[in-house]
This record gives C-alpha cells, structure tokens and sequence, in this order.
C-alpha cells in the first residue's frame, strides 16, 4: 500500500466513464488543432533551441533564482535530514541509514560540466539552468530519493550521461502512457498551464490529464518505483528558461512543475517529511514549512 505521504502529496487521477470516452476524446482531439500551448489569451512564441519542431515558450515565470552552491546547501541539508529521519526508525525501503557513497556533494564541477555538454549535444537540446546546477552540485552521481525507493535502485535521479528521450529510455511504459486512455487524453491550454497552490480546487493543477503529444519528446532524467519517472519537457518552456518538469506515476498520473528546481523541492519534502507531508497544491506554503526546500528559489516558495 502507498504510504500516505505519497497519497496525500499527489492527486489521484480522476477517470472519465466509458460512455463519454469517445465522444470526448474525439472532441478534445479536435481542440487540440485549435490550441497550442502558451499563456490563456494567446499563442506561445517559438524556441529554436528545442530538440523537438517547436517548443512552446510560456508567458509564466518559473521563479528560479539559485545557483551551483544554493544546490550543494539544499542537497546537504537534504541528505542530513533523510539520515535524521531513518535514524528515528522512518524508513520507506527499509534502510537505517544512507551508505557514505550515496548522496554526496561534489565541489569540482569540470567533469560534471564536459558530462552536461555530451548530453546537450548527444539530445540536441539545451538543458536548464536549474538542472544543469543540479548536476554539477551533484558531481553528476545519481541521486537516491529513499521513500520513493526500492533497494534494487529504484527512486533516483540519473547522472545525466543516461538520460534520454523517453521512448528510448523507458519503451515499455513509454508505450502505456501514449495509448490513448481516461488518463491520456490532451489538454487544453487553459487548464494545462496550472501550477503550484490555488485557493480555488477547480483551478489547480488535475494530474490526471496532461498533454500526450508531448510524450515522445519528454527526456527521462530518474525513476521512481513501480515504473514511474523523473522528466523533463522541452516543448514548454517558461519566460526564464527553464523546462517543466513531471514526476509520472501510474498512481497519480503527472504532477507537473514550473522547473525542475521545484519538482526537487517538492521531492525533498516529500522526502522528508513522509507521513506528515501535505499537499503543496492543495495547501499553501508547505515548501516553507522544511529548511531545505527554502534553499532553493523557485514561484513555489516565494
């Protein structure tokens, strides 16, 4: 059974009936030649530099405003606080403690950096900023996320010379998402580009539906267990240039982010905090209520 951290932080997918399937997906399939994404009221500009034919660039800033040591802090802080956590006996994959290798901070960038740039070049795409600080705060090892983990390896963020483009990186559950189901089908704009916390429930973010003519482009950057996934997509990108970023679970579809820097605080929160975490979608300012998450800079914790 999920843990009731994983329940309360991400919205379950909410299913269409049979009966209206159809005529829904034929409907929405014929919005979609009528929409594209960008902001409410107007067409997205074009950015060059994505892999894809085009990218939409969005009129939403996604707030970024950290760097390489705003990542070595919040990573440290982190860390100390999951092996704070498993020391009380609050373990997910049933470790104790973190081994000493595992989640590390590096303080040289230089091979981290040649790293980045045969993945830019190897993908065709430039990677974010708040991604590429990631990396090299990281020292480009891969990143455990102990409660959504496993102790075969699952729950990680790659080092960034195994990403790839979703259909390569993951074809089988590549291929499930991309059938057209209840909890496949496309988006309008409108209700595409919902982030973070709203008073209002009917104008947050619905995990369950997300853009499927998007899949194809998604770069996988980590897994999650169960077969869910860490991504980043090029073809919506904010005013400030970074990509939103999805965490994909076949329990609560895609929980999509302005950045990558705050798809990670909410994952250390989650992370941290397990049972006691909250919704930062339906509850405002939850990425404030944990001392790592507030080391990042993002629209989310402002």
């Amino acid at each position: 059974m999920l843990p009731a951290h994983r329940l309360n932080a991400l919205s379950r997918p909410k299913r269409p009936s049979g009966g209206v399937f159809s005529a829904l997906k034929i409907f929405l399939s014929a919005l979609l030649l009528a929409t594209s994404i960008g902001c409410t009221d107007r067409e997205p500009a074009t950015n060059s530099k994505d892999r894809s034919d085009s990218a939409n660039t969005i009129s939403i800033d996604s707030g970024y405003a950290s760097g390489e040591q705003d990542w070595r802090s919040f990573l440290t802080c982190w860390r100390t606080a999951v092996q704070a956590r498993l020391a009380r006996g609050e373990s997910y994959t049933s470790l104790k403690s973190l081994p000493p290798s595992l989640n590390q901070v590096s303080a040289t960038t230089s091979t981290s950096e040649l790293a980045v740039a045969d993945a830019e070049r190897r993908l065709n795409v430039k990677l974010p900023a708040s991604y590429r600080h990631f990396v090299l705060a990281s020292g480009n090892a891969e990143w455990f996320i102990e409660s959504f983990g496993t102790l075969d390896g699952d729950g990680k963020l790659s080092n960034v010379s195994a990403i790839d483009v979703y259909p390569l990186a993951d074809p089988k559950n590549f291929g499930y998402w991309s059938s057209t189901g209840p909890d496949t089908l496309i988006l309008e704009a409108r209700k595409y580009l919902r982030y973070g916390y709203h008073t209002e429930p009917l104008l947050r973010q619905d995990s369950a539906y997300f853009r499927i003519d998007q899949l194809d482009s998604l770069i996988k950057v980590g897994d999650l267990d169960q077969g869910g996934a860490i991504l980043l997509n090029p073809k919506v990108i904010s005013a400030d240039g970074e990509m939103e970023a999805w965490l994909l679970s076949f329990k609560s579809g895609a929980s999509r982010y302005r950045s990558f820097a705050e798809l990670m605080q909410n994952l250390a929160y989650l992370d941290i905090q397990m049972d006691k975490a909250q919704s930062s979608i339906a509850t405002p300012n939850v990425l404030r209520e944990v001392e790592c998450t507030k080391m990042l800079v993002t629209a989310a914790s402002r």
